[in-house]
């Protein structure tokens, strides 16, 4: 990823940070989630992990259609 932040932004270490709060409050947000449907129950976080991996995996269907990557 931070090569592709790279080619975008030119080695601007404005990017950098704003990919890396950007992802780092996307991880906190993640583990909330997943710390709550397991305090609910083990089977709602397996649940809750297996369709969000699903849903990034269609996700990248059109991007491989178009051959980026």
């Amino acid at each position: 990823m931070r090569a592709g932040v790279g080619y975008l932004s030119q080695g601007s270490a404005w990017a950098y940070g704003l990919f890396d709060g950007a992802f780092g409050f996307a991880w906190l947000l993640g583990s909330l989630l997943m710390g709550y449907l397991y305090a609910l129950s083990p089977a709602h976080a397996a649940w809750a992990a297996l369709a969000l991996e699903a849903l990034a995996l269609l996700s990248l269907v059109p991007l491989a259609r178009r051959g980026v990557g």
